[in-house]
């Protein structure tokens, strides 16, 4: 179980334990670790209470009796630190979150709130003169007429509803820690403690930041820094001079800007390191807990800084450190590299990251493997899908989909990826990972130049560098690709770390437990004084620096000559080009593995990862083009034999390779997003079965393109506008389902529910709202042409709260059964008329409930006007949704029938044409099920289920929930961001058309048939 996935599990509704355990033994079939238990939006369970501890009390020891993990989470939603707003609470201004801002003016009133006051003459980005009022109180008259007054005022940050009524902490203060350790972890402790280490592995903790501050702040004109009541104390401490001599430079471009900014940014690293992330990890590692988590905006250097300081500092305290890879992307390669390099410097064998949220209902396993193999390959090794829903009523649905639970309909497939990413960690987690080149971190150079931009439109100004240091981020983001590209693997330098653990042995740079060849340094602006003093001792030792681009200005901060020793060093070499650096780096860490395209050059699509253990060399390649595949020479180092293994199936075989002049070198073929998992094998005890590669094709038989089929569950039809009348008003017009609620909740002065991120419902659902009970209406309508010949039911979430009118009649049947997720409740309809059908749904409101979109279920296909009509006898290759089925949430089974005789020696082989699913498998003849997850893998032999004549052929096409629960209305097919605003778009967002994803076999399904090639 150590190495498969442990999914954020949402519990975001009222918890029940029949239910929990479950939806455990759910997860535990299909092929997860266990689970991470992440409270969510919708979670009616008081927060940390007494009902919810014994929730976790006995989800652990279920967890223990499957044989699973129970991870924790330390935090009531995100990000981490409140306590679920216990640590503000107890701690009060002390330890709520804080800001310095400055105001620019001609005069000022005094008030508790200013820090400082200066006398200042600034022109646009420059500060041309400044001097600090000591008796700032006293105010007196500007002694000319070009100067203004820089009033630094202390702000507390306010209370909002995202953080339950409360706010963000003050992460540079200890004691904030200190009560989230109280409020959170000791509770937990108290509760499942004996499990710490066994079924509790570990703990995670999310997105902490320096800047809580702007948790729903509008003030846009507010010109503010993150600050603490610590801060000037410990910026003494620290530098040696007081922070109010030279802050006014933060915001204006002068003699001292580089100097405060360092100075600034480097403190509040340190402070946020120290007083969250080492005082959490100490007492993880007293109690026996992993420490895992993430940080924020990890894939941008300048983000990264405004958020934590410095990103890389905090893995040294984590045991499990992860990263956050949102959307359906594979561009964040400087996120994982960060925290890969660090576990590869500290010996952490674990890397986790929380991925594939925000993609939408419709991720398909391809997506989640091109996804997971890119992150694989540079370092990850442990997965937590987000998110694992527990239920999908309500606002819970639209938070960041999709869920990777038992409520979507591919869920019984869901295995084959958990078994493809369990083989990947397991190999991939051994070893060590063959880096020579080690890349210095620009963090420091973005402390020398990232101040706070000047916003009141009077005064605004563009000193805090913010345009010039995008460009800066996209420029190294730009470097990472090409070194990826060009297969030099690479750790990242950062310089806190490096003044911590590095070290010179003989003509290599050691980084506690790795160990470089070379150092580049990429255009950097500043260097720590301790990076500087390494660096010459490396150099003097024998070792390497290549610079490319700018070379260092300062060190910590300041401009020096003293630079110029290392510039005018004899190992010391000046690049001005990426292309340069690129070229140059073969003389001093030459590849150990090379990927050939037919140009000659690195095909840099493809990313690899090399790691060596005692009996083996592992070697991981991944196309990172989900378009194209290509062919390559593979060239690597070494000697011995090797293997191939197969991580969907679990196979492998040897590759018939040549050696040359020490390289071990064989030609191979990636697909789109495919990868190839090779190992160089040192003994030659084990015997495995050879390659077999098709060759003398011959076209046989083309399937389709139309044939019979199956649905695996029943069709529907989106019913997601309507009418509402309160008590007995006339009915309002026609509209959405989620506006006609937010009328509904307008009119009777209830808290609206159509936007997540509010007040969590635990907070208030429990209480009386003096407009409960109040008889609320909605009308549906739908029109028949053909009546379905079986039952049709109407799904409505929470349907006993119900009463149902259909045309006219009073439905008296309880509801049967549940649809897609338990809180969508079924009820069947009496027989349908011809012509238009009204459904009314009525009920004594109350403030709790949340009105969703109703489906009509059943056995029917729809036409182009949305009229339920007969199902079709059988389907075209193209896409279903245009065949009568466009909010069909289940498979299509497609049923061919191949007639084949069986020669001796011939094998018989299928490839699939395009097509647009989730996955896909295939049976032969009701057995041999096979499945297909992506595209690399839609050829299959089929020779050993075959019989002489007549042969069943059924390919199962998995659908999503995608055009069941949308977005179905949002301008724009393909999204690149799913929240909860993408089901609700106004304005020129909205499309009055559904719009819908397609699904089904789109193309010829080719039969071959081949004589087998068997290299020895």
């Amino acid at each position: 179980m150590e190495h498969r996935s442990v999914p954020f599990w949402s519990w975001n509704g009222m918890l029940t334990q029949n239910e929990l355990d479950a939806q455990i033994e759910g997860f535990k079939k299909q092929g997860m670790g266990g689970f991470m238990i992440h409270v969510r939006e919708g979670l009616e369970t008081p927060y940390l209470g007494d009902e919810f501890i014994e929730r976790i009390k006995e989800t652990v020891a279920k967890a223990k009796k499957e044989g699973v993990s129970a991870w924790l989470y330390d935090e009531d939603r995100y990000s981490s630190g409140m306590g679920g707003g216990r640590v503000p609470r107890l701690g009060g201004d002390a330890v709520r979150a804080k800001a310095l801002s400055l105001t620019i003016c001609r005069d000022y009133e005094t008030d508790d709130t200013i820090q400082a006051v200066y006398q200042a003459s600034i022109f646009g980005n420059e500060l041309l003169s400044c001097k600090r009022i000591s008796n700032w109180k006293k105010v007196f008259s500007l002694l000319r007429e070009e100067e203004v007054y820089l009033v630094m005022r202390r702000h507390i940050a306010s209370s909002n509803e995202w953080c339950h009524g409360e706010t963000y902490p003050d992460n540079m203060n200890p004691e904030s820690a200190r009560l989230f350790i109280e409020t959170t972890y000791e509770r937990y402790k108290e509760a499942v403690g004996e499990e710490f280490g066994h079924t509790v592995p570990g703990i995670f903790t999310d997105e902490p930041s320096i800047r809580g501050f702007q948790e729903q702040l509008n003030q846009p004109e507010l010109t503010w820094i993150s600050w603490s009541d610590l801060l000037p104390q410990t910026f003494l401490d620290k530098n040696g001079y007081e922070i109010w001599d030279k802050l006014p430079y933060f915001f204006f471009l002068g003699p001292f800007s580089s100097k405060i900014r360092h100075d600034y940014w480097k403190t509040v690293t340190e402070m946020f390191c120290d007083a969250y992330t080492r005082q959490i990890g100490n007492w993880c590692g007293v109690n026996g807990l992993s420490f895992a988590g993430h940080f924020c905006d990890e894939g941008d250097i300048v983000g990264s800084v405004r958020h934590c300081g410095a990103i890389m500092p905090h893995y040294r305290y984590l045991d499990v450190p992860g990263v956050d890879t949102l959307c359906e992307q594979t561009d964040e390669s400087l996120t994982i590299k960060q925290v890969s390099s660090v576990a590869n410097q500290y010996g952490k064998k674990k890397v986790i990251t929380e991925t594939y949220g925000v993609t939408g209902w419709g991720l398909t396993f391809e997506s989640r493997k091109w996804i997971g193999d890119w992150q694989f390959a540079l370092g990850v090794n442990l997965l937590t899908h987000h998110l694992a829903l527990y239920s999908l009523r309500g606002c819970r649905k639209r938070d960041y989909p999709p869920s990777f639970n038992y409520n979507v309909n591919w869920w019984e497939h869901n295995r084959v990826m958990e078994d493809y990413f369990a083989r990947l960690g397991g190999v991939l987690s051994e070893g060590s990972v063959v880096r020579d080149v080690l890349v210095i971190h620009p963090a420091t150079s973005v402390w020398t130049r990232l101040g706070q931009d000047v916003l009141t439109a009077e005064w605004r100004n563009q000193a805090g560098n913010t345009e010039e240091l995008k460009a800066y981020n996209r420029e190294f983001n730009d470097l990472i690709h090409q070194l990826l590209g060009e297969h030099y693997d690479f750790d990242l330098g950062d310089e806190l770390i490096l003044q911590e653990i590095g070290s010179v042995h003989k003509d290599r740079l050691l980084v506690g437990q790795a160990s470089y060849e070379v150092v580049v340094l990429p255009g950097l602006h500043n260097l720590l004084r301790t990076t500087y003093e390494l660096l010459i001792t490396y150099l003097d030792a024998g070792g390497s620096v290549l610079s490319c681009g700018e070379v260092p200005l300062c060190i910590d901060g300041e401009q020096t000559p003293e630079l110029q020793s290392l510039f005018e060093h004899p190992r010391f070499h000046q690049l001005h080009t990426k292309h340069e650096l690129l070229k140059e780096l073969g003389s001093y860490a030459g590849r150990t593995l090379s990927l050939i395209d037919h140009n000659g050059q690195e095909a840099d699509q493809l990313l690899c990862m090399r790691r060596e253990l005692s009996d083996c060399t592992v070697l991981f390649v991944v196309n990172n083009d989900r378009e194209s595949g290509c062919d390559v020479e593979v060239r690597i180092k070494g000697s011995g034999r090797i293997e191939e293994w197969n991580p969907l199936t679990g196979e492998s075989w040897e590759k018939p390779v040549q050696s040359y002049n020490g390289d071990i070198i064989f030609q191979e073929h990636f697909g789109q997003a495919d990868s190839k998992l090779y190992i160089i094998s040192r003994s030659r005890e084990i015997t495995l079965p050879a390659e077999r590669k098709w060759g003398n094709l011959q076209p046989l038989i083309s399937l389709g393109p139309v044939t019979r089929f199956t649905k695996t569950a029943p069709n529907a039809i989106v019913l997601d506008s309507c009418q509402y009348r309160i008590k007995d008003e006339s009915w309002s017009e026609m509209m959405n389902v989620w506006q006609a609620q937010q009328l509904v909740r307008e009119k009777l002065h209830m808290r609206q529910v159509f936007a997540n991120g509010n007040l969590q419902r635990h907070f208030w659902i429990h209480d009386n709202h003096e407009n409960n009970g109040t008889t609320v209406t909605f009308r549906f309508a739908f029109h028949v042409k053909d009546i379905p010949v079986t039952e049709t039911f109407i799904v409505f979430e929470q349907a006993e709260r119900f009463r149902f009118l259909f045309n006219g009649q009073i439905i008296s049947d309880k509801p049967e059964g549940w649809y897609l997720d338990r809180s969508m409740s079924k009820l069947k309809l009496p027989l349908l008329l011809q012509g238009e059908n009204i459904l009314e749904i009525s009920c004594d409101y109350t403030h709790d409930m949340e009105i969703e979109d109703a489906f009509l279920i059943g056995d029917f296909a729809l036409d182009s006007n949305r009229c339920l009509v007969k199902e079709p006898p059988s389907l075209r290759f193209g896409d279903w949704c245009l065949q009568g089925y466009p909010h069909y949430c289940g498979s299509m089974v497609y049923h061919f029938d191949l007639d084949v005789n069986l020669d001796e020696g011939n094998r018989i082989v299928l490839e699939l044409g395009p097509y647009e699913a989730v996955t896909l498998t295939i049976k032969v003849n009701g057995q041999h099920e096979q499945p297909i997850p992506w595209r690399p893998a839609r050829g299959l032999e089929l020779t050993g289920s075959l019989t002489n004549g007549i042969n069943s052929i059924d390919i199962e096409v998995v659908g999503s929930p995608r055009n069941l629960l949308g977005p179905l209305h949002e301008a724009g097919p393909n999204p690149t961001w799913v929240d909860w605003w993408s089901f609700r778009p106004t304005g020129q967002a909205y499309s009055p058309e559904y719009v819908l994803r397609p699904y089904g076999l789109m193309g010829q399904i080719h039969i071959y048939q081949i004589a087998p090639i068997v290299n020895a």
